[in-house]
């Protein structure tokens, strides 16, 4: 029997600390200016012949990395990013693209881009209250600059 308290015990505690630490951190929380709302957490626009639709930008304040959960849907022609920059009151940083081409579809794909910031310096904090993400999209064989304004909330 000790060896099942002890059992019942540590699964308590390992609970206690999981769900403490998740509900610590207050997080953050940015939403794209000027997309219409289509649900309490999720916003749209039209880009001409595609639409994207995000979940905003949000992230747990210790997180080093931002994902701006950009879903590109119902584009009838080929998407390549060929440059994303996170543009914040210190500075501009430099996107990571990890994927490739995105084709034709009327279903939704992911954008491959991501920032991940220095260690000392938390995502938040690289955000600020405001930010701007700056794409250079090729939209079939055409460039498309697209540029999205966030605001924390």
């Amino acid at each position: 029997m000790p060896v099942r308290r002890m059992f019942k015990f540590l699964v308590g505690v390992t609970v206690v600390l999981c769900t403490s630490y998740a509900c610590g951190d207050p997080g953050f929380r940015m939403r794209p200016i000027g997309w219409d709302k289509i649900s309490n957490n999720e916003w749209s626009k039209q880009f001409g012949d595609f639409s994207i639709q995000s979940r905003g930008i949000e992230g747990l304040i210790g997180h080093d990395s931002i994902d701006p959960n950009l879903q590109v849907r119902s584009n009838s022609k080929p998407i390549l990013v060929e440059s994303a920059s996170l543009i914040t009151a210190t500075g501009t940083l430099p996107g990571r693209i990890y994927g490739d081409v995105i084709p034709p579809s009327t279903s939704s794909y992911h954008l491959p881009i991501e920032w991940v910031v220095e260690h000392d310096r938390p995502a938040y904090e690289v955000l600020g209250s405001r930010c701007e993400i700056h794409l250079l999209l090729k939209v079939g064989t055409q460039p498309r600059d697209i540029r999205i304004e966030y605001e924390k909330y």
